[in-house]
């Protein structure tokens, strides 16, 4: 296994926790991922690592 796909499953399992976290809460499943998205992109400060996050959500969507 790459240390791209270890660090890939590392992120999902904290993902995951976070998930579950937010749930206990009493976030629903879409309410706690756009938590994260929002949180997640706000954090990115490099106005064209922005815009490239933002095709690639938009690609997703199309897709």
């Amino acid at each position: 296994m790459s240390s791209h796909d270890d660090m890939q499953e590392a992120a999902r399992l904290i993902v995951e926790d976070t998930m579950s976290r937010l749930a206990k809460l009493g976030a629903d499943h879409q309410a706690a991922a756009k938590l994260l998205a929002i949180q997640g992109y706000i954090r990115i400060e490099n106005k064209q690592a922005q815009a490239e996050l933002i095709s690639t959500l938009t690609s997703l969507m199309d897709g």
